[in-house]
């Protein structure tokens, strides 16, 4: 095994259930098998001091699992020479539990045209982009069937805003499900408190290119900049995701509901159309 930068570690950790969620029990070192099939990490204790270690192997579908972890040991050299037993360097990936289905490639088309964002993905300059999507997409508790092809196409989007979701929270430490088809996610606090949440994006009316779009105009007047197309664009979006009463399933009935909402409305909107939200909860 070989010392892995701790960055790339804080990617890998993001499909831990709670992602950097160590609390008393931080990492100080992280390490990787030389097959690059597992990776583990040493953990100190900030009470006792004594170390500890987790292992994350592949699963035959490239997703994370965690196989071992294990604390108590008085030195790090002694939790490292456990942990490296535990990589198993050489061996096959992990199987996939019982009944799970096999996730989509991310890289494989299947056929389809893949819209042109996605195909930045592809250069060289974009690589560690391309990356970092991957490990998040592996990330998800349970992406959606439709997941792959959406991101691939005309909703890349919207499939990158669930991501990022799911950065966010789980870089927090917060416990991130997917137990349900919707809403979107299941985050839970380690005190217990639980919420639902829906991620949504505020699409344009009509379809327009990501790459490379000319940046829109933006709205002036406090009329237009408050109540204007941003708000009403909005509203549709917010009512439409309301109107499907995720707040009354049963699972989500009597817990904190939100909708995460990202605007995609038009080239660069998102840059000044935060008063048009302002505005739809005034009105």
């Amino acid at each position: 095994m070989h010392e892995m930068p701790r960055w790339e570690f804080d990617i890998y950790a993001l499909s831990l259930p709670r992602g950097h969620g160590f609390g008393d029990r931080p990492p100080v070192d992280a390490w990787r098998s030389d097959d690059g099939l597992a990776c583990g990490v040493v953990t100190r204790d900030v009470n006792d001091g004594n170390f500890g270690f987790l292992v994350m192997r592949r699963r035959m579908d490239h997703v994370w699992t965690v196989t071992a972890q294990d604390r108590g040991f008085t030195s790090k050299a002694e939790a490292c020479i456990r942990m490296e037993v535990c990589l198993k360097d050489g061996a096959l990936r992990e199987p996939l539990p019982p009944g799970t289905p096999v996730r989509p490639t991310l890289y494989d088309l299947g056929g389809r045209t893949p819209s042109d964002v996605f195909n930045i993905l592809a250069l060289a300059s974009h690589t560690p982009a391309a990356w970092t999507l991957q490990q998040l997409y592996l990330a998800m508790p349970k992406p959606d069937r439709n997941w792959v092809s959406d991101c691939q196409t005309g909703n890349f989007h919207t499939r990158l805003w669930e991501a990022q979701l799911l950065a966010s929270f789980r870089e927090q430490g917060l416990l991130v499900t997917q137990p349900h088809g919707s809403p979107d996610f299941r985050v839970e606090n380690r005190l217990g408190g639980e919420a639902w949440v829906e991620a949504v994006t505020a699409n344009p009316p009509a379809r327009y290119n990501h790459v490379n779009a000319p940046r829109g105009v933006a709205p002036v007047g406090r009329e237009e900049i408050f109540f204007g197309r941003a708000a009403l664009r909005f509203a549709k979006t917010l009512g439409n995701k309301l109107d499907r009463g995720y707040d009354r399933l049963p699972h989500v009935v009597g817990k904190p509901f939100m909708i995460a909402i990202a605007d995609f409305q038009a080239p660069a909107s998102m840059t000044w159309s935060r008063e048009g939200l302002i505005g739809v909860s005034a009105r």
